[in-house]
């Protein structure tokens, strides 16, 4: 979960009721499994993590195959 979003709480509740895993990417997230912190005044460094994190896990899974 990309966390700064005005509806992460909620989306943590739901995943939480669920008994759901999830892991996080920006900050902390009550519940996560693991979490990959990212200081709030590096702009740059937030957007290429957001680009960089889904495209390693994409190429991961891929491989898989």
């Amino acid at each position: 979960m990309f966390t700064g979003s005005v509806w992460d709480q909620q989306a943590i509740e739901w995943l939480v009721n669920r008994n759901s895993s999830f892991g996080s990417i920006g900050s902390y997230s009550k519940g996560n499994i693991a979490s990959i912190n990212i200081e709030d005044g590096d702009t740059l460094f937030k957007l290429l993590t957001e680009l960089l994190i889904p495209e390693l896990m994409s190429a991961n899974l891929w491989n898989k195959q």
